[in-house]
């Protein structure tokens, strides 16, 4: 599976409000997780690649991309996994 998560930062964002709030009538965006290892995890999906738009290696990105020991922070989580 390949998806991509937000942070539970980027859920109360400002500048990512209009962006969730189009998402609403669809495919709303109803959660984030800062631990996304751990979600996919417990749901029983073996991790193999994850990464954030801007981390080394992962493509062009203009922002700055803060280690993930600094809490509080919007978030995107690109990911693939397999099903245990």
């Amino acid at each position: 599976m390949a998806g991509d998560l937000i942070s539970t930062a980027a859920l109360g964002n400002p500048v990512a409000r209009p962006f969730i709030k189009a998402l609403e009538d669809g495919a709303p965006w109803l959660f984030g997780t800062d631990t996304p290892e751990e979600l996919l995890d417990e749901c029983g999906w073996s991790l193999r690649e994850i990464e954030q738009p801007g981390e080394e290696g992962s493509g062009r990105w203009p922002y700055l991309v803060l280690p993930r020991q600094v809490t509080d922070v919007p978030r995107n989580f690109l990911f693939t996994a397999e099903l245990i």
